[in-house]
C-alpha cells in the first residue's frame, strides 16, 4: 500500500509539474509583453489568460503574473486608462488565487493605494480620475478578501495601524468627497471588509472578532463619523448609498462595543482620558475623517499607545459622543424609501443585540433604549415590517418597559 500510495503521490506532483510548464509557457510572453509594452490590448490578452488557469495553478504563478503589472504601475508616464487596466489586472489575479504572507499583504494593499496617494493634497487624495480611484478601492479591497486566515490574524495587530489607517483615511475621504456613486459604495465595501463586518462574517468568532476591535477603536472616530455623515446627509446621493452607510455604522458601532468584549474588561486600566473624551465628536464639528489621523509621529504614538483595551471610563464617554449621532440618525425612518427604512430596523436590531450594555447612564441608555425601538415598532411605513420585526423577545430582554411606551 505503501508503494502504491508513494507511486501515486509522484504522479499527482508529476502532473502538476507539468500544469505548471504549460500555464508559464503561456504566461510568459503575455507577461514580457505587458512588462515592455503595457498597452491595453496587451494587459487584456493576459487578464484573458488568468481567467482560463485553474486557481490551483495560477496560485504557484502568483508573484510572477503580477510583477509585470506592479513594474509597469511605477511608470509615472503612464496615462490613467492605462493604470486602470493594470489595477484591474492584478485585481483579477489576487480574486482567484491567495494571499499567503503578510509582507505580500501590505506591499501589495499599499501599493495599490499609493496610486491615487498624493501628502501634498490637504485630502491626501491625488487629482485623478474617478475610474482609477475605483479601480484602487475595488483592488485593495480584493487583496484583503483574498487573505487567509491567519495572515488576517497577523494583520490586526498595534503596529500594522499606520498601514491600514491609510487606506481607511482615502476611503473615507472619497466616500465624502466624491460624487461618482459606484466609487462611494465601494468604498463602503471596503469598510466592510477592512473592519471584518460583512455579511458573510462570524460573529461569533470572539477572540477574532476582540482582535479586530482593539485596532479599529483606534480609527473608529473617522469611520463612524464619515459614514454617519453620508448616511444623513443628502437623500439625492442613493438609497442604496445611504442604505449600505446605515449598515457599516452599525456594524462598526457593535464591533467596537460588543457586549461579549467590553464586559471583560478591567475597571482600574489606566489610559489617556482627555483623548478619550474627544474620541466622538459629531460631524457638525467637522468632517468625519477630521481626526481620524494624527498629524504627526508623537499623535500616531499616543493613539497606539491608548485607547485598546476599551475600558469603562472610556467607553462611558464614548457612548455619550455616540449619542449624539444616534438621537440624529433614526430620522432616517422617515425615509422615502423602504429598503432604507427596513435598512435602520436591520441596523437597530444588530446595535441592539450586540450592543445591550452599553453604558450611557439611566436617562442616556432610555433615549438610546428608545429611540431604537420606536424604530422597530412604529418607524416602519409597510405591514411587513411589522410580520419581519414584531417585539421580539430580544428586545423585550433588553428595554421591556419601552415597548409599552406610546410613540410620539
Amino acid at each position: 500500500m505503501t508503494g502504491r500510495s508513494d507511486s501515486e503521490s509522484y504522479l499527482g506532483v508529476l502532473k502538476m509539474t507539468t500544469y505548471l510548464s504549460d500555464a508559464f509557457r503561456q504566461l510568459k510572453p503575455l507577461c514580457d509583453d505587458v512588462a515592455q509594452q503595457p498597452s491595453i490590448k496587451n494587459i487584456q490578452n493576459l487578464k484573458d489568460l488568468v481567467q482560463r488557469l485553474p486557481s490551483s495553478t495560477l496560485q504557484h504563478l502568483q508573484e510572477y503574473t503580477l510583477f509585470p503589472m506592479q513594474l509597469q504601475l511605477n511608470n509615472a508616464k503612464l496615462g490613467s486608462e492605462i493604470k486602470v487596466e493594470l489595477i484591474n489586472g492584478i485585481r483579477h489575479v489576487v480574486e482567484k488565487t491567495e494571499i499567503l504572507h503578510l509582507e505580500q499583504l501590505f506591499k501589495l494593499y499599499v501599493f495599490v493605494f499609493l496610486q491615487i496617494f498624493d501628502p501634498s493634497q490637504p485630502s491626501m487624495v491625488a487629482s485623478v480620475s474617478e475610474e482609477l480611484k475605483l479601480s484602487v478601492v475595488q483592488c485593495a479591497t480584493q487583496v484583503l478578501r483574498s487573505t487567509t486566515a491567519n495572515v488576517l490574524d497577523q494583520m490586526y495587530q498595534k503596529e500594522n495601524v499606520p498601514k491600514l489607517g491609510q487606506g481607511i483615511y482615502i476611503c473615507m475621504q472619497l466616500l465624502e468627497t466624491e460624487r461618482l456613486r459606484a466609487l462611494r459604495l465601494a468604498c463602503v465595501d471596503n469598510i466592510l471588509v477592512t473592519c471584518q463586518v460583512e455579511d458573510d462574517t462570524d460573529f461569533n468568532d470572539i477572540v477574532f472578532r476582540k482582535q479586530v476591535g482593539d485596532l479599529i477603536t483606534l480609527v473608529v472616530p473617522g469611520i463612524i463619523g464619515g459614514l454617519f455623515k453620508v448616511a444623513t446627509g443628502d437623500y439625492k446621493v442613493g438609497h442604496l448609498l445611504i442604505q449600505m452607510c446605515l449598515r457599516a455604522w452599525g456594524r462598526v458601532v457593535a464591533l467596537v462595543f460588543d457586549d461579549r468584549i467590553v464586559g471583560h474588561h478591567s475597571q482600574d486600566h489606566k489610559t489617556n482620558w482627555s483623548l478619550d473624551e474627544e474620541l466622538l465628536d459629531t460631524p457638525d464639528q467637522g468632517s468625519g475623517t477630521a481626526k481620524l489621523q494624527p498629524n504627526s509621529k508623537e499623535g500616531m504614538e499616543i493613539l497606539l499607545n491608548s485607547q485598546e483595551h476599551r475600558s469603562p471610563k472610556w467607553l462611558k464617554a464614548s457612548a455619550r459622543k455616540l449619542l449624539a449621532q444616534t438621537q440624529v440618525i433614526v430620522r432616517v425612518q422617515h425615509s422615502d424609501h423602504w429598503r432604507v427604512r427596513l435598512e435602520l430596523v436591520q441596523m437597530c436590531d444588530h446595535v441592539l443585540t450586540h450592543c445591550s450594555r452599553l453604558e450611557m447612564g439611566i436617562s442616556e441608555r432610555v433615549y438610546w433604549g428608545r429611540g431604537q425601538v420606536e424604530v422597530i415598532v412604529g418607524g416602519g411605513k409597510g405591514e411587513f415590517w411589522v410580520k419581519e420585526y414584531p417585539a421580539s423577545a430580544g428586545f423585550s430582554v433588553f428595554f421591556p418597559p419601552l415597548l409599552l411606551l406610546p410613540l410620539k
